[in-house]
């Protein structure tokens, strides 16, 4: 079972699993303290999980619009098209 807490994020890079498993549950405050690590931005469109849904998909279709605003303020989403290439802004 994956574990939220603040005290036991990992230093490096969190897992797109981690990342997608709190923003499908719409966790605003560990998806907000995950995204602060490095590296984490270029999780938030990365596939994961049944359906290949991004993080970004997986809080967009359970009406998580915090947790969608939150991604895409502070963390500038990419644009990507359905076969997952980045678009041009």
């Amino acid at each position: 079972m994956v574990s939220y807490s603040h005290d036991k994020l990992p230093s490096a890079p969190p897992s797109v699993e981690v990342l997608a498993k709190a923003c499908r549950v719409g966790k605003v405050e560990e998806v907000r303290a995950l995204l602060k690590q490095e590296g984490a931005a270029a999780l938030v469109n990365k596939p994961w999980g049944f359906g290949g849904h991004s993080p970004l998909m997986w809080a967009a279709c359970n009406g998580h619009l915090g947790v969608v605003r939150l991604m895409v303020g502070e963390c500038r989403g990419e644009p990507v098209d359905l076969d997952m290439k980045v678009l041009p802004r």
